[in-house]
């Protein structure tokens, strides 16, 4: 079974690739955030497609990485935060700071 994170989609581009070759998946669990994942994985035998950067930093964990079997599109990653905090320094420092590191 595999674990989905995102915006709640059991179906995802994804799914397309893999009925384009007869194949499907089944989704066990979907959660809002590539970061719960890595913890969900260690505690169950679920498995998922992730960033490499969602995990990379964990690589002392049990867990595993490897390139997908198929070709993979792209897709957008966000940044959110509540409008009161929209003048926080800090948040916007981070907040550069991520998109100096992940590219606009």
């Amino acid at each position: 079974m595999h674990l989905t994170p995102g915006r709640g989609e059991r179906h995802t581009p994804l799914d397309e690739s893999l009925h384009a070759m007869g194949l499907f998946r089944q989704v066990g669990l979907v959660v809002p955030s590539f970061q719960l994942v890595p913890d969900i994985l260690l505690s169950t035998d679920l498995l998922a497609m992730l960033p490499r950067r969602s995990f990379q930093e964990r690589r002392n964990d049990d867990l595993v990485g490897v390139p997908p079997p198929l070709a993979v599109d792209a897709f957008p990653l966000h940044l959110a935060w509540h409008q009161r905090n929209a003048n926080d320094l800090g948040i916007c420092h981070v907040a550069d700071l991520i998109r100096l590191i992940l590219g606009e």
